[in-house]
């Protein structure tokens, strides 16, 4: 997976990462395992969040220009075809891509599905609506204290929540951080060489 990801981390669209991701997975697993996952590159100079899914459950993203939680919009799937399915389940799958452009202050909460199946005070799981309904109620001034704000939440709706399975929670923000001219134009030389640190996030 590592060799993978070196293969394609100077790579703006990941659809042929986790095609090949799928395919890998597909060959080591012969016991009817699978993964989910979520695969992002986020482009400094436009600002740009490129996204591929395979069967996790989507980020929200906050915009501070309008003050308000959403979750990422996802492009219209064929249905006729296998689409952005978990990792390991079937060797022809199709990945998409779904792009977003960020503001400055802007954050982008992406989480498993730890979080998106615990369940409510009424037995009812959360599902990533629930999740939004939870994270809408916290302050984002300061985001270093979302995530555990956020977890808490969770507990308070049941204390069984949590403990069932792994648990992965990233924040990014959007710094505003641009690239040096020198980087811009170093880049396409870098794509032949070894990989360099985007710049424009701040993770928690």
């Amino acid at each position: 997976l590592r060799d993978l990801m070196r293969e394609n981390i100077n790579m703006l669209r990941q659809t042929s990462l986790v095609r090949a991701l799928n395919q890998r997975f597909s060959e080591v697993e012969q016991q009817g395992g699978f993964a989910t996952a979520l695969v992002g590159t986020f482009f400094a100079p436009q600002r740009s969040l490129a996204v591929c899914n395979a069967g996790h459950p989507l980020p929200l993203v906050y915009r501070a220009s309008e003050s308000q939680w959403s979750p990422l919009e996802r492009r219209p799937v064929d249905e006729s075809k296998l689409v952005d399915i978990p990792l390991g389940i079937m060797n022809e799958v199709e990945y998409q891509m779904t792009e977003t452009r960020l503001g400055v202050g802007d954050l982008v909460l992406g989480f498993s599905d730890a979080l998106s199946e615990s369940r409510d005070r009424k037995g009812q799981l959360l599902d990533v609506d629930g999740i939004l309904r939870l994270v809408r109620k916290l302050d984002v001034s300061k985001p270093e204290t979302l995530i555990p704000s956020l977890l808490d939440a969770i507990l308070d709706e049941s204390s069984e929540n949590l403990s069932h399975d792994d648990l992965t929670v990233v924040l990014l923000q959007v710094t505003g951080t641009r690239s040096t001219i020198k980087d811009n134009l170093l880049a396409p030389f870098r794509l032949f060489g070894s990989a360099d640190e985007q710049t424009g996030f701040r993770t928690e």
